[in-house]
């Protein structure tokens, strides 16, 4: 027969339910805000790109 541990020595963390939902959510809502300013940052530096490879390209046909 084997052995059973006791109910109580099993339990040491006190349960909590829906904490680590809570958390999860949190951490995903953080983690899209991230992710709506890195993209508006990078809409940002594409539309600069393509000022600059504008820019380049009337400094090539004005020498030419």
């Amino acid at each position: 027969m084997a052995y059973k541990e006791p109910e109580e020595k099993k339990a040491k963390e006190p349960e909590v339910k829906g904490t680590g939902n809570l958390q999860a959510e949190a951490k995903l809502k953080e983690a899209q805000a991230k992710l709506k300013e890195a993209e508006a940052k990078l809409a940002e530096s594409e539309a600069k790109l393509k000022e600059c490879e504008l820019h380049l390209k009337g400094e090539k046909t004005e020498e030419e």
